[in-house]
């Protein structure tokens, strides 16, 4: 039986940050491979409170991402009228 090799990575502050740096990406992204490491093939499956949450939060970051686009929307009508990217105004006849 093969034993598990042990890991080469020490997550330290500075590990971390110096791959945040280097990748440009979310320190929870970074660290989230490392927890799963560190859980384990066999941690126990998130419960259904956790699946809400976790749901509720997607949702969450979907409809602030939406709002974001129609901010920028309207600010470039605002400051760009007649940008064929946005819809055309409502006809006043």
């Amino acid at each position: 039986m093969r034993t598990p090799k042990a890991s080469c990575f020490n997550p330290t502050n500075e590990a971390s940050a110096l791959i945040v740096v280097d990748t440009g990406e979310h320190p929870d992204v970074v660290l989230a491979p490392w927890e799963k490491y560190e859980a384990g093939a066999g941690s126990p499956t998130p419960s259904g409170e956790a699946k809400e949450i976790e749901r509720l939060a997607r949702e969450y970051d979907e409809q602030i991402a939406a709002m974001d686009e129609e901010l920028v929307r309207k600010r470039r009508v605002a400051f760009i009228a007649g940008d064929p990217r946005d819809d055309p105004a409502p006809s006043s006849r």
